[in-house]
């Protein structure tokens, strides 16, 4: 038997070609290039969703904070304070009413100028049955609660979410949610 050792040389070809350990092809790096970019694709994608959600919440929930604040500081503080709002563009100020009498546009402001950023005021509507689709609104904070019940339909720049935030009168409250809200009844004085 014979035991030995076969070997095979295999001739070179110019058909392929040799790459030195340290470099590679502008092919596949290009195809290496691709497959980075699909796979971000498919992570950053799905996130921009909740991201854009949560910004929407964060600029109502501070509005909200704002007009709460205002509500429970008239209250405590047995003041009264206007809440002026441009429905147009989404920003406002807070004045203080001085001995009975409305707040100035020239007085300083008691907060500084805060807005809407993400979300605008589609519309307002008040307990008197007024609508507001435009132009400046005025909300009324006495040491009562709110002058009278508001509800305000709010919607992001993108118009995707409605939101709905809801101010009755008397009380401190305000209330915010996705559902349609109803202004409440009008409670009428049924003394004699």
């Amino acid at each position: 038997m014979l035991m030995g050792r076969i070997t095979m040389t295999i001739p070179k070809s110019k058909t392929f070609r040799q790459c030195s350990p340290s470099g590679y092809v502008l092919v596949e790096l290009a195809v290496v290039i691709t497959l980075m970019a699909l796979l971000v694709g498919i992570v950053v994608v799905p996130s921009v969703g909740p991201i854009r959600r949560a910004r929407v919440h964060d600029d109502i929930s501070k509005f909200c904070q704002t007009l709460r604040l205002v509500a429970e500081e008239a209250v405590l503080q047995n003041r009264r304070f206007t809440i002026v709002i441009d429905v147009t563009n989404g920003y406002y100020n807070v004045y203080e009413e001085k001995a009975k009498t409305d707040y100035d546009m020239y007085d300083e402001p008691v907060l500084g100028q805060g807005s809407l950023d993400i979300s605008y005021i589609e519309q307002a509507v008040f307990q008197d049955g007024k609508h507001t689709l435009s132009g400046n609104m005025e909300l009324k904070a006495t040491p009562n609660g709110w002058q009278q019940s508001v509800l305000l339909d709010l919607i992001d720049d993108r118009m995707e979410q409605p939101h709905y935030i809801r101010f009755d009168q008397g009380t401190t409250r305000v209330m915010v949610s996705r559902q349609k809200l109803e202004l409440p009844a009008v409670k009428k004085d049924l003394s004699l």
